[in-house]
Order: structure tokens, then C-alpha cells, then sequence
């Protein structure tokens, strides 16, 4: 009798149809306000789980560097509150829009230079991969992780980018700088988690590998 395995595990992915590669969308840039600006952007929910507190604390720090901007984009339980502190401390280099339909986000993620992924210093996500992380390579943008456990490995074996630990302010400053001043470090971890992304996260190869996991287990 042939040996089966006891379980498959096939990870999320990116849809490359989608998530094209694309220039800077110069007028979107503009309404958003963030032309000529370097921008960190954290897409996705607004919400307890997420500790976003940290980049208004980062975005404090930067005040001196009037090129580096931080893009918040999305909605949850934690999105008044956020606004509220953003107004308060006149973080002017805050943006902070409302949750965008999903076919915008090639325009979003190109006018963005550095994607953020972030969530609270808890066990409980050491097993979590936010499909952000793929469609960020998939638009050639490095990342700061502030996750530990399996998104932190898989960005480290594709060098795409900086892990830091979540929920450091000093850290995600200095990893935004770094991007910021260092183009060789910047263009390296883009096209690097570029090829990554294509080699092992295409929706397409793993539907393929899904089809033959399937057939593997009618036979």
C-alpha cells in the first residue's frame, strides 16, 4: 500500500493578474497629498490586534524629517482613537485614509515605498501570515515586519525586507530610516522579495500544487 502523507500545507499567495508591476500613479499621489514624499505605508485593519499606536510614535520621531511621511489606510475598533491621537500630537506627516476597495490597491501600493506590517507582541501570532506581505513583494516594495514566528522567517529566508520587534518605536524609526538614506539596502530587499514571491507564493503554482495534491489522493 503506498504512504500518504497526513496532511499538505499550501500557503496563501498572490494574484499576479492583479498585483502588476507599475509606476508610480503620480495623480493619485497628489490626492492623497504625499507627492515628492517617501511613504511608509500601513495598509489593512485598524483594530486592538494591530498596536498602531506605534507608527504615530515613529511618525514623532520623524518630525525632523520632513520627507518621510507614514500612509494609513483602512477602517476597525481602533481607527477613531487613532485619529484623535494623530490630531492631538499635529502629526502632520499622518495620513490616514478610509479602507479602500481592493482593486485600488496596485495605485496604493505604488505610490508607496515601504510597506508596514504590524501586529501586538502576542503568542498568539507567531502562526499568523497577513497576505499583505505577498502582495507587497509582488509590487516590488520592501517591508518592515513587526510580526515574530512564521511571517518573520519567511521574510528573512527571502531577505525582503527588516524585521524588527513588534511594537518597538525605536526600531521601526530606524528601519524607516534605513530605507530611506540606504537605496543599495532598499532596491536589494524590493527585488529580492520580488523573485521570492514569484518563485514560491504565485496563486497560480499553488492551485497547481493544490490540483496535485488532490489528484495524489483519488488515485
Amino acid at each position: 500500500m503506498r504512504a500518504l502523507n497526513l496532511y499538505y500545507v499550501i500557503r496563501n499567495g498572490v494574484n499576479f493578474d492583479l498585483f502588476k508591476l507599475q509606476k508610480r500613479n503620480d495623480e493619485f499621489a497628489r490626492s492623497v497629498g504625499i507627492e515628492d514624499k517617501f511613504v511608509a505605508s500601513y495598509v489593512g485593519t485598524h483594530g486592538m490586534a494591530h498596536g498602531l499606536n506605534v507608527i504615530l510614535d515613529a511618525a514623532e520621531k520623524l518630525k525632523s524629517k520632513p520627507g518621510i511621511v507614514f500612509l494609513m489606510i483602512g477602517d476597525g475598533a481602533e481607527k477613531e482613537k487613532l485619529l484623535e491621537e494623530k490630531s492631538r500630537r499635529q502629526l502632520d506627516n499622518v495620513i490616514m485614509l478610509d479602507q479602500q476597495p481592493k482593486q485600488e490597491m496596485p495605485n496604493i501600493w505604488s505610490i508607496s515605498d515601504v510597506s508596514l506590517v504590524l501586529l501586538k507582541k502576542q503568542d498568539l501570532f507567531l502562526t499568523v501570515i497577513p497576505s499583505k506581505i505577498f502582495e507587497t513583494m509582488a509590487m516590488k516594495k520592501p517591508m518592515v515586519l513587526g510580526v515574530r514566528g512564521e511571517s518573520q522567517a519567511l521574510i528573512e529566508e527571502g531577505n525582503a525586507g527588516i524585521c524588527i520587534e513588534p511594537e518597538n518605536v525605536d526600531e521601526l524609526v530606524a528601519a524607516v530610516v534605513k530605507l530611506f538614506e540606504d537605496a543599495e539596502a532598499y532596491n536589494n530587499y524590493a527585488e529580492n522579495g520580488y523573485v521570492y514571491v514569484q518563485q514560491h507564493f504565485d496563486r497560480k503554482k499553488l492551485a497547481n500544487q493544490f490540483e496535485a495534491v488532490l489528484t495524489n489522493l483519488s488515485d
